[in-house]
């Protein structure tokens, strides 16, 4: 104790460099650790918080291993702990520390996240975010079982920082393609299920860009929508006002939904509602694309979804969509849409598609196709819509003959594009309301076949 009380009281700057600078010092505070008296081993702990912190500290040989084995073995009291904590996470902001890892610091720190300390979690987790902050760091990180430690933490701890240290460092691990899979198993689910109970922004960012990143990987999509997933939490993140939230819970959706074993659970857990809302609420050609990207995978798979898109007034958002967006890829998107709905034998469904307006978007989009599949598909949706006799006054007020003469000028001409475009014109001259439509087009060779 004699010793221990001037070294922790050297607290200037000047006195820990000339402390630094003697090799055996190292030592000497391992002896002192060593000691059962409790006052000296807080004495001494915080002299070595100090020291190292210094840049010019050095662990001499074997020096680290010794203090790692009395912190975790020799000292008791929880500020002893707190400052054997904070030694270690100093270690771990040194240039050294590649050195170090291999010498049990992270392993320590782990044994450290055992305790019931918040104190001790918080200097724990913000070592652990440091590291992951620099990918050569993450099959370290990955070995020593990081994500069961933030997943035991996360359903301890509430207190906000901490929050959010866990969600950055799951985020910044998930960033490299290959662990997606280790990092479910190993419970990281779990934790951000919890973690999405915090309301602040800089948390959920974290977390959506975890899950958005971990939806890439085919092996965990049907993790992620399970029972014991983080789909409501997506959901939720989708109908937020914040852009990027949005953004990034678009991505995961339409990462999720390339697995067509997940288009259930998008159904029945709301996905597909929430982002028909999104159409209305964002202008951002990214996030409006990867709706349509994700609700198209979704329906081309499962064609009786199609009600779940007209019971949430979806056409006329996708109408709004398809009348104003100038991306390629969403247009080709609506289309393919558009013939899974407008094929469907539901004679209900396609007449609320027509009176919806879905003709309009059609015709809005039809010259920005450059698919040879999405022209065909139209042509065969405007040939069934076509059927609808009653309807056929609303078909024409919606553009349906510039829409033949759009898709006809593509030049896909095959055999079956020929049969559905002349289907449609013999359709729409049946009545009344539709000729004159139909002999006003100026460019009359787009609707001619040869």
């Amino acid at each position: 104790q004699t010793c221990a009380l001037p070294i922790s009281e050297a607290l200037q700057a000047v006195a820990r460099t000339l402390m630094a600078k003697q090799p055996t010092m190292p030592h000497v505070f391992n002896a002192l650790m060593r000691c059962g008296h409790e006052d000296t081993q807080v004495r001494s702990a915080t002299a070595l918080v100090n020291m190292s912190s210094t840049p010019s500290w050095v662990w001499v040989e074997g020096a680290l291993r010794d203090f790692i084995v009395i912190a975790l073995l020799r000292t008791n009291s929880q500020v002893t702990k707190l400052l054997c904590t904070k030694v270690l996470f100093n270690v771990l902001v040194s240039e050294d520390r590649i050195r170090f890892i291999d010498e049990g610091v992270l392993y320590a720190l782990k044994r450290m996240s055992a305790l019931d300390n918040e104190e001790v979690h918080a200097v724990v987790v913000a070592g652990l975010y440091n590291l992951s902050c620099d990918e050569r760091y993450h099959p370290a990180l990955l070995d020593t079982g990081v994500v069961a430690t933030l997943r035991d933490l996360a359903a301890k701890s509430t207190e906000t920082t901490l929050r959010q240290d866990m969600a950055l460092t799951f985020a910044n691990l998930s960033a490299i393609r290959g662990a997606e899979q280790q990092m479910v198993r190993e419970g990281a689910l779990a934790a951000v299920k919890l973690l999405l109970r915090q309301r602040d922004l800089e948390t959920r960012l974290a977390l959506i860009r975890f899950i958005a990143n971990a939806s890439a990987a085919e092996d965990v999509r049907a993790a992620l929508t399970s029972d014991t997933g983080v789909l409501p939490g997506v959901v939720l993140l989708v109908r937020s006002d914040h852009e990027e939230l949005r953004r990034l819970g678009c991505l995961a959706l339409a990462n999720i939904s390339a697995s067509a074993a997940t288009h259930p659970a998008l159904a029945k857990g709301g996905a597909m509602q929430a982002l028909i809302q999104v159409l209305d609420r964002t202008e951002n050609p990214e996030t409006l694309r990867l709706c349509a990207k994700t609700l198209r995978n979704v329906l081309v798979h499962h064609q009786e979804y199609s009600q779940i898109i007209v019971a949430s007034q979806g056409i006329e958002k996708l109408v709004k969509l398809m009348e104003t967006t100038k991306d390629v890829e969403t247009s080709n998107h609506c289309a393919r849409m558009c013939f899974v709905m407008g094929t469907v034998i539901d004679e209900q469904l396609l007449t609320s598609m027509i009176d919806d307006n879905i003709m309009s978007g059609l015709s809005a989009m039809a010259g920005l196709l450059d698919d040879d599949t999405a022209v065909a598909e139209t042509m065969i949706a405007v040939a069934n819509l076509s059927t609808h006799r009653v309807r056929h006054g609303i078909l024409v007020e919606g553009g349906i003959a510039a829409c033949i003469s759009a898709l006809a000028s593509k030049g896909v001409m095959s055999e079956a594009f020929k049969i559905n475009c002349s289907t449609a014109i013999r359709n729409l001259t049946t009545t009344e309301a539709a000729r004159p439509a139909l002999v006003n087009q100026r460019d009359r060779k787009s609707t001619r076949l040869n």
